[in-house]
């Protein structure tokens, strides 16, 4: 049998791209027969793609233009950034609403009550993920200050993060108040709010608490301290814009809607690395959460760390956290179980004892009220 031509658009450079590629790369494997090669999604260089006559394409496409001109080779092809609205092609992206949920939702486990988005505007998935950050912060009774990274006023070479510092910027971050936390749409974008941060003589995490997306760990260390990110699951993703191109080539047809998948989970470094619920007790306590949950610690060790009557701790957490103490250690011991089901292979009893509950029972009956779905099939659906 003849091998495939499967031509990748996608820039290689990218940490995430490297990452979308392995998956494709898992699901290729040596025998499935692909000859793959590699060329930046941009219009004027798909007439090269066409002189190679590829059975299919994986492909960024990023507007309008540059999937008109895949779409216009004729052959079957699927594209793994999904981030134009309304698209009627084989799509396979992040949910990037749920992305921006997760943001907020840390953010405000830390105790904040300030809060800021920087992304560009003129990107969909930072729009999308700017909607579900406004989203869960609104449900809570907050609203988050705006600052619009536009290109075309923080011009930024391709694969570099050098050019995008500027007045405005640093002037915006010190007009906030504080302490504030900053979501960025990726962590290209977080690496320059922290060079404005030391611009403005603004302290990280101290002043400003700094999220961003990708967990790219090279533009994450770059950062001064290290910065905390969203994991995606672009291994994943590489993987399933394969399969999906697979079934197009062997004469199925395309899903009804394009394929999301959820985030990955946050990966905390030292630029979140802070609690600031103004009541002592409480901030306390969900320090000691942070730190022992995956333990198996009880109310009763919170209560006894904080040295507090139980009856007071818990009303003041309660008004302050909007949670119980029990309700903070299931959502923590949730997020890192989540992370481990995607990330590791690790036998779901051994999830269950790493994230801290006391049983394999009581971990997938929690999973299953909480996100739907049993453990096993959260990981069949999601794991890398």
């Amino acid at each position: 049998m003849r091998a495939r031509r499967i031509a990748l658009l996608m820039e290689r450079l990218v940490g995430f791209n490297h990452e979308v590629l392995t998956g494709v790369r898992d699901f290729a494997g040596p025998s499935r027969g692909w000859v793959c090669h590699f060329i930046e999604p941009r219009p004027e260089l798909v007439p090269i793609v066409a002189r190679w006559e590829p059975d299919g394409i994986i492909a960024f496409l990023g507007d309008d233009a540059i999937a008109e001109a895949v779409r216009g080779l004729g052959v079957p092809f699927v594209d793994v950034a999904a981030w134009v609205e309304g698209a009627d092609w084989p799509r396979v992206g992040l949910n990037d609403v749920a992305i921006g949920r997760m943001a907020a939702e840390n953010l405000l486990a830390l105790g904040f009550d300030q809060f800021a988005f920087i992304g560009d505007p003129h990107l969909a998935f930072a729009t999308a993920r700017k909607r579900g950050y406004d989203g869960v912060l609104q449900e809570a009774g907050y609203t988050a200050r705006s600052f619009a990274a536009d290109p075309e006023r923080f011009p930024t070479a391709r694969g570099s993060t050098i050019g995008g510092i500027d007045g405005e910027l640093v002037a915006w971050i010190q007009t906030l108040p504080k302490p504030v936390a900053v979501f960025a749409d990726n962590d290209e974008r977080a690496l320059l709010v922290s060079e404005a941060c030391h611009a403005g003589g603004i302290e990280i995490p101290r002043d400003v608490a700094l999220l961003g997306v990708d967990d790219d760990p090279y533009l994450c260390g770059l950062g001064y301290p290290p910065l905390s990110s969203i994991a995606t699951p672009a291994r994943r993703l590489g993987y399933e814009g394969a399969l999906l191109l697979d079934r197009l080539l062997g004469g199925f047809g395309p899903p009804e809607y394009p394929v999301r998948l959820p985030p990955v989970g946050v990966v905390t470094r030292r630029s979140t690395d802070a609690v600031v619920y103004p009541d002592p007790l409480v901030a306390e306590a969900m320090r000691f959460i942070q730190e022992h949950s995956c333990k198996g610690i009880g109310v009763e060790e919170v209560v006894s760390h904080v040295r507090a009557g139980r009856r007071t701790l818990e009303r003041r957490f309660q008004s302050q956290v909007g949670r119980s103490i029990l309700g903070e250690l299931s959502r923590s011991r949730l997020e890192r179980a989540r992370f481990l089901l995607v990330t590791t292979d690790l036998p779901l009893k051994t999830v269950a004892s790493q994230s801290g509950f006391g049983s394999l029972s009581r971990f997938s009956s929690s999973h299953q009220d909480t996100f739907g779905v049993g453990p096993h099939e959260y990981r069949r659906r999601f794991g890398l």
